[in-house]
């Protein structure tokens, strides 16, 4: 079930929206645009005080292993500039616990959606940490969001991760082969790297962050 429809479901229930969140069995932050930790729920609070797999440093919330420099916070202000950077189901992104299990981390835009009882609006974004249950998938919206890719290069990214050939990659697109050279040549320009290869290997890191 979708963290934005579970939350949805869970706040007709509960009093509050602090209610809502604090029933809820994943862990759960408020923050503002820099970061600072609005809200945490009992679970989060928890992954806080263990420093695994978020922290607070200087009371703004952090990844405890990071993938990528700022890839969270890219996530939290892409949601605080516009719902429409990261639609309203949100950005996933990778992450994992101390002993290895990995996690994905929702980043939901909160700004523009409807009000509720008692929810700090100085919040711009909930980040709910989620168990995978043992699968890793390749967060592509993640990798979007962090490298600021283009749908076309998203597209791209995807089949070449999936083994496709420029050529195949032109025909699933239907596509001149040299528009998908320019394609990854501004991905290789974005990701800061120069292979076919290298875009493969960064897709996995993100899938396996460790």
């Amino acid at each position: 079930m979708r963290i934005s429809r579970l939350l949805d479901m869970t706040t007709n229930a509960a009093a509050t929206f602090e209610g809502a969140l604090a029933a809820m069995a994943s862990g759960a932050v408020l923050v503002n645009a820099d970061m600072t930790i609005v809200y945490a729920n009992p679970v989060a609070q928890e992954m806080l005080r263990f420093a695994d797999p978020i922290r607070s440093s200087g009371g703004r919330l952090q990844l405890t292993q990071v993938l990528a420099p700022e890839q969270l916070e890219r996530a939290v202000s892409a949601a605080a500039e516009s719902e429409v950077s990261v639609g309203r189901r949100g950005v996933g992104i990778p992450a994992r616990r101390r002993d290895g299990t990995p996690l994905v981390l929702h980043v939901l835009p909160l700004a523009q959606r409807s009000p509720r009882s008692g929810a700090p609006w100085k919040s711009v974004a909930a980040v709910f940490i989620a168990d995978t249950g043992g699968q890793a998938a390749v967060p592509m919206d993640a990798l979007s969001v962090l490298f600021e890719l283009t749908p076309m290069e998203r597209r791209v990214l995807e089949l070449t991760v999936a083994g496709q050939s420029s050529r195949e990659v032109a025909n699933a697109l239907s596509v001149a082969p040299s528009t998908i050279k320019t394609h990854m040549l501004n991905l290789f320009a974005k990701t800061g790297r120069h292979r076919r290869e290298d875009l493969v290997k960064l897709a996995r890191e993100a899938s396996l962050p460790g």
